[in-house]
């Protein structure tokens, strides 16, 4: 029977030969299969990147984990929209501020 250590020695050791196969007997037979291979290592590793970084992200929003985004204030985080309550003095200001704007001339 295979140990747990065994089978991750075996793995690592396997990882390590499917590397130098795709090295030596693949990538650097034409200029061609080299940009091939490059390319799509820089697409895999882009979109895993980008799907640990949603599943990060979610996994701390359902732990109540939040963290403050650049712009945006604390009632934004928690899902409220700010507003603020009328004040009807202030509009008052306002208008006759533009009122006596329109008489100045």
């Amino acid at each position: 029977m295979v140990t747990l250590g065994a089978f991750f020695l075996r793995l690592g050791q396997s990882i390590l030969d499917m590397i130098v196969t795709f090295a030596r007997d693949v990538a650097f037979q034409d200029p061609l299969s080299t940009i091939s291979i490059l390319f799509g290592s820089l697409f895999i590793a882009g979109s895993v990147g980008v799907f640990g970084y949603l599943v990060v992200g979610a996994l701390a929003r359902e732990l109540g984990l939040t963290a403050p985004t650049p712009g945006r204030g604390r009632r934004d985080v928690e899902g409220r929209v700010p507003t603020r309550p009328p004040n009807p003095e202030a509009e008052r200001e306002t208008a006759g501020a533009g009122r006596a704007k329109r008489d100045e001339r």
